[in-house]
């Protein structure tokens, strides 16, 4: 009597359900990790706009009060303001669109800088003794992301309140020999 042989067949290779499962846990797996990097991408950019932002406004900040500390009036201007040192040079801000140069003549040397703040309103007021700047961020609506709309949800308007003169009202108000009886 022959024996019933039974073929035990070894497999070689993976079912195409097997191949199937496989390929879309990749794709499922990339589509993520791609996403993941975007989101990431576009978050760093973000905040490098809003890092530069900052360090733009505090560079205005301590050259403003440095000049109007040396300043002993201010002036407005057409398109922006003068500070007036006690001796006699003028220190020039002008603002156009989201642009504020500052221009200094002393000497025969004329020092110029600019502060560039994109998608931000500025404003300014000037009265004897202080000038006040305000600048305030905003996002166009082509560029609105969820993560600009996260960052500008956190935005505070910047408020610059600046006395002019204080080395002067320091020296003026400073006791003198005569006052102390």
């Amino acid at each position: 009597m022959r024996k019933k042989q039974t073929a035990h067949v070894h497999r070689s290779g993976w079912s195409l359900i097997e191949m199937t499962v496989v390929i879309s846990l990749i794709s499922t797996f990339s589509f993520v990790g791609i996403s993941l990097i975007n989101k990431l991408l576009e978050l760093d950019s973000s905040l490098a706009t809003s890092a530069f932002h900052q360090m733009t406004t505090d560079r205005l900040a301590v050259q403003l009060r440095t000049d109007a500390e040396i300043s002993t009036e201010v002036h407005e201007t057409e398109d922006g303001f003068n500070l007036t040192e006690s001796t006699g040079a003028v220190i020039e801000y002008r603002i156009q669109n989201n642009l504020i140069t500052r221009k200094v003549q002393r000497a025969r040397r004329v020092a110029r800088d600019s502060f560039q703040f994109n998608h931000c309103d500025l404003s300014y007021s000037i009265s004897p003794n202080l000038v006040e700047f305000s600048i305030e961020k905003y996002e166009p609506l082509a560029e609105k992301s969820m993560s600009s709309q996260l960052a500008s949800n956190t935005q505070v308007p910047v408020r610059l309140l600046i006395p002019v003169g204080r080395q002067q009202r320091y020296a003026e108000s400073s006791p003198t020999k005569g006052d102390d009886q």
